[in-house]
């Protein structure tokens, strides 16, 4: 009977992730602990593809040296102004593509210069960049992480950077909205949302580019993020699904933020069975790659405990069991003086691991000891 009710109570440790070509990673590189960004392309585990916000890839712990075989990078235009195209440069040295012009034609090619039209050279892809997102919440301030962007600076920061891209055959994101259009319908001199004033920019815009090959700002996939529980994220995908039907959806960033390890836990695994089910879902990111004691979501989310361990949910991610690591360990795992905090973070021992004390492993053995009975 005693072993009936330990499993009871035990089960969410029992719990095995499903894998999922569907799954990536939302890379946060650290300086106080680099070799935890190893644990995300050493071992056995189910990515398939990663973002960092950036245009490049992460030069943290050699993940620029990871072809796209291995793991695939998508970069991301997280903002800008409507003059910079550094993401086109980036984004083109990384495939090896020169975008030369031909100074002879003298018309304009649609992507703001009026230089004349692309003569591009592909002699032999670097890195076979097939998708990249754009603009990071830029109807969001900053304080929020938010880039913060006008529509109108938005719009020529795309004719400039993501349209020459896309004309390579390259998928586009739309922006990362909060919501794809305001409630209701629009009364006269009303604004619409972000995104309605993002495409009358596009295309007044382009109208005024002589050969201008695009009539708007063109995109492929839909990026979505939700931060809060399951029901918010089944309503926002359904508000994107119904917003731009048969385009595919991505979720670049989701998590149960500053909840409870049975919340977060239960959240998790109604989620991830959700998002790999969901045939308009087709690549999904927690928002977690990072240890407890310096999460910004709280400590429930973070795929790794103080000592750099990976907790139960971030074992299901990369596909492996539970491993009963506590996200913020108790006093089982140290002593009063012992414990972690943002002044003064868990280093463990050489290999990384926390101290078990003999009161937290008798509860391991007891546990293990009913499973068998």
């Amino acid at each position: 009977m005693l072993s009936i009710y330990v499993l009871s109570i035990c089960l969410p440790a029992l719990a095995t992730a499903r894998t999922s070509t569907k799954r990536g990673l939302i890379f946060t590189p650290n300086s106080n602990w680099p070799k935890d960004d190893l644990i995300w392309i050493t071992g056995p585990n189910n990515l398939t593809w990663y973002h960092n916000y950036q245009s490049l890839p992460s030069p943290e712990s050699n993940y620029a040296a990871l072809s796209q075989k291995q793991i695939q990078f998508v970069p991301t235009m997280w903002g800008g102004n409507e003059n910079d195209t550094d993401f086109l440069g980036n984004v083109t040295a990384l495939m090896g593509v020169d975008l030369s012009k031909d100074e002879d034609n003298g018309k304009g090619d649609g992507n703001g210069d009026g230089k004349g039209k692309d003569k591009t050279k592909r002699a032999g892809d670097k890195r076979n960049i097939t998708h990249i997102m754009t603009f990071n919440k830029p109807d969001q301030p900053f304080d929020v992480g938010g880039s913060e962007m006008e529509p109108r600076t938005a719009a020529k920061a795309w004719i400039k950077n993501i349209i020459p891209l896309r004309r390579l055959g390259v998928k586009v994101g739309l922006p990362l909205v909060n919501e794809p259009h305001k409630g209701g319908k629009k009364r006269d001199g009303e604004e619409g949302s972000w995104l309605d004033m993002f495409f009358a920019n596009c295309s007044g815009l382009l109208d005024k580019l002589e050969d201008a090959r695009e009539k708007t700002c063109g995109f492929d996939f839909v990026p979505v993020y939700s931060l809060g529980d399951f029901e918010m994220l089944k309503e926002r995908v359904g508000m994107f699904e119904d917003a731009f039907p048969g385009l595919d959806i991505w979720i670049t960033e989701f998590g149960l933020p500053s909840e409870t390890l049975k919340n977060t836990q239960e959240f998790y695994n109604q989620s991830i069975p959700y998002l790999d089910s969901k045939g308009s879902v087709k690549r999904y990111a927690w928002f977690g790659a990072f240890r407890s004691i310096v999460s910004n979501v709280g400590p429930n989310q973070a795929f790794l405990d103080p000592y750099g361990e990976l907790t139960d949910i971030g074992s299901w991610y990369l596909g492996g069991n539970a491993t009963g690591r506590e996200a913020l360990p108790s006093d089982d795992y140290m002593g009063e003086d012992d414990k972690c905090t943002k002044e003064k973070p868990c280093e463990g021992e050489e290999n990384g691991e926390g101290t078990l004390r003999p009161g937290r492993l008798i509860v391991l053995l007891f546990f293990f000891m009913a499973v068998l009975v």
